[in-house]
């Protein structure tokens, strides 16, 4: 045991130093070409600030980190809607779960932005133009050992600026490890783009970065405490706490970074859950929603990832010599 922990230490420092080096050259490129969609349909991570990395337990994390689909074992399906001023953003997304060997998932989102007035260099109005984008992709996430898996995220994107089309291709690749202490602490992290190509005279690109999460769980499954870095410089932060009201899962978030404040709600009935979010930015409020639908898992069938082995109770031991009512029968 004490070699293996020594091995996961190891481990993610080399990933940790990586992650440096990759910031510090490559990995801080302007360009935030695809930011709305993929940073921009997790309900879920909407409301606890924009933390993504170690949060998001559904399909929507395809995108954001795609290690984190390992641990995930219910067929499920998502459809989410988001609107900030003109700018309307919807997304399906889904997983298929292969037990002991990989989770893949899905998903397609567009966003569409009408009526955006152009400005000469002397500010007069020389008209108007629409936006649309729309991704798709497909996501993996392998369980590498025990407690520490990777994940690929392959993503295409169609830009449209009126009847001018350019299209993206993009490759991610994060990682995600548990330490069995404290109920739980999670370390990840996602290289986004590491590759990518276009196709089309652009100068637009997707944006090249590296960002970094912890989570801790101090009250078990009750209370999430998360932590997102971002390179250069962006900070986010949230808080979930979660328990049953009656039959139903009730979770509430919030959430702050460097640019605004969030929250929101979650509730899970079953295998239907319905999700909510606000965030309150400089150009306005951005509201998000989401339905769940999910198998529910029969707990005999549940995998041995990570978060089951970190939280699920340890069973009882009769005491040494103590009669186990054996000699009686």
């Amino acid at each position: 045991k004490n070699r293996n922990m020594y091995k996961k230490i190891f481990l993610l420092m080399i990933l940790f130093l990586l992650s440096i080096f990759c910031a510090r050259t490559a990995y801080c490129a302007p360009g935030r070409l695809g930011d709305i969609l993929f940073q921009g349909t997790s309900v879920k991570a909407e409301g606890m600030g924009n933390t993504e990395e170690v949060v998001v337990d559904n399909s929507s994390t395809a995108y954001l980190n795609p290690s984190m689909l390992s641990y995930l074992t219910d067929y499920e399906i998502i459809a989410s809607y988001g609107k900030i001023m003109d700018n309307k953003i919807t997304g399906i997304s889904g997983i298929i779960p292969i037990k002991n060997v990989m989770t893949i998932a899905g998903y397609y989102m567009q966003s569409k932005t009408a009526d955006l007035e152009a400005y000469d260099i002397n500010g007069d109005l020389k008209g108007s133009f629409s936006i649309m984008q729309r991704a798709g992709g497909l996501g993996v996430g392998f369980p590498i050992e025990e407690y520490f898996s990777l994940g690929v995220n392959v993503k295409a994107l169609e830009s449209l600026v009126d009847d001018t089309q350019h299209d993206f291709y993009g490759i991610d690749i994060g990682f995600l490890s548990v330490l069995k202490v404290f109920n739980g602490v999670y370390f990840g992290g996602t290289i986004y783009n590491i590759w990518q190509d276009k196709r089309g005279e652009t100068d637009d690109k997707f944006r090249e970065n590296m960002r970094l999460g912890i989570g801790l769980r101090p009250l078990g499954d009750n209370l999430l405490l998360a932590a997102d870095y971002e390179f250069p410089k962006e900070i986010y932060g949230g808080i979930e706490y979660s328990a049953y009201l009656a039959s139903m899962l009730l979770s509430l978030r919030a959430g702050i970074n460097l640019d605004h404040v969030s929250g929101g709600i979650g509730i899970m009935y079953d295998s239907l859950g319905v999700d909510y979010s606000v965030s309150f930015q400089s150009i306005g409020l951005l509201h998000k929603i989401s339905v769940t639908l999910k198998t529910s898992e029969k707990p005999q069938e549940k995998a041995n990832t990570p978060a089951n082995a970190v939280n699920e109770p340890a069973q009882p031991q009769p005491a040494e010599n103590q009669p186990t009512g054996e000699e009686n029968k």
